[in-house]
């Protein structure tokens, strides 16, 4: 106990707490409920099948990365305003994987509406992009030169122009995040929507949910449920989910693809390319003409309309032969001679 005159001693100190919200845990609602048994069986369940965070989520929960605020930054955007499902892409970034060596795949079974992940981004960012090795990248793509002021208001803090993806100081972070959501969060969202492959797969989706609302409205079984606490839960369905649930979400899944000759542009390999040629652009094009960074991501994707997306080039499809050995297996090559 703290003697009275003495709770200044705690000032300053920060505790961090877990409150835990059982919902159903009401007489009134449920007599088998009770906040002990939901404390009893959560203390179980964690214990018991606790593992190591891994996958995904080690951007998602890392606060010492610029890299990991970028696809904060992103996810937020993607995930609308106010619970508006019309207003959410979140769907398109694979973002709850939990295995590592997953991580970096686009999940087709599963997730076949997502065109890139979380770890797709957030390490070519973090290695190639805002990493020190490529001095002043940073400071010019989240323009850090406007800011100079507000990032040394501290004379501790990292100068300006040396900050990087591992390297600020914790009062710079509300500055940098806002940097980011003005400068780098639209440049990702037009390289990861414009580009027509990934608007045809988005377009799928919305094809797939209007579907989805008229069962729906039919009083299909399975169809409310799997809307509600699956698809716009964003998760997968469980063991412990109902069979028409599962029944549902192996319906809606089944009414997604990818034309065969775009399905290049969904791998790491060309996503990481992109990311980096958009960031190497900026590198030759900020300064010298004052072009801002989304506006060459969306000169960047036009380009490569009609570069490589147009499906007449085929640029990178199986039959080229220059692509065999560089961009795909053993198995795709067999296919193609087949």
């Amino acid at each position: 106990m703290i003697e009275a005159g003495k709770k200044d001693i705690l000032d300053g100190i920060e505790i961090p707490i877990c409150l835990f919200f059982s919902p159903d845990a009401v007489k009134e609602k449920n007599e088998a409920e009770s906040v002990l048994t939901d404390m009893r069986e959560l203390f179980v369940t964690v214990n018991q099948t606790a593992k190591q965070v891994s996958g995904h989520f080690l951007w998602l929960l890392n606060d010492k990365s610029i890299s990991a605020f970028c696809l904060r930054g992103l996810a937020n955007y993607w995930k609308g305003k106010d619970g508006n499902y019309s207003d959410c892409h979140l769907h398109l970034l694979d973002w709850n994987q939990r295995e590592e060596r997953k991580a970096a795949q686009r999940d087709s079974t599963n997730k076949p509406y997502s065109i890139t992940t979380v770890s797709i981004i957030a390490d070519c960012l973090s290695k190639q992009v805002l990493d020190s090795k490529n001095g002043g990248l940073t400071s010019l793509l989240l323009n850090l030169g406007e800011v100079q002021a507000e990032l040394e208001s501290n004379e501790n803090s990292v100068p300006y122009d040396a900050i990087c993806e591992d390297d600020f100081a914790f009062d710079q972070i509300a500055v940098l995040k806002r940097q980011i959501s003005k400068y780098i969060t639209p440049s990702l969202d037009c390289l990861f929507r414009r580009p027509s492959p990934y608007c045809d797969l988005e377009g799928q989706f919305r094809n797939a949910l209007a579907a989805l609302d008229e069962k729906i409205k039919r009083n299909t079984i399975g169809a409310q449920q799997f809307r509600e606490t699956i698809l716009f839960q964003f998760r997968n369905c469980f063991d412990f989910d109902q069979t028409a649930a599962k029944d549902m979400e192996r319906d809606f899944n089944s009414l997604f693809e990818i034309d065969e000759d775009h399905e290049f542009f969904f791998t790491n390999l060309f996503q990481q390319a992109f990311i980096m040629t958009w960031a190497k652009l900026c590198n030759e094009l900020i300064i010298p003409h004052s072009v801002s960074t989304s506006d060459i991501a969306e000169a960047l994707v036009s380009a490569m309309e009609a570069l490589c997306f147009d499906k007449n080039k085929r640029y990178f499809s199986y039959p080229r032969e220059y692509t065999h050995n560089v961009f795909y297996s053993s198995e795709s090559r067999k296919k193609v001679s087949d």
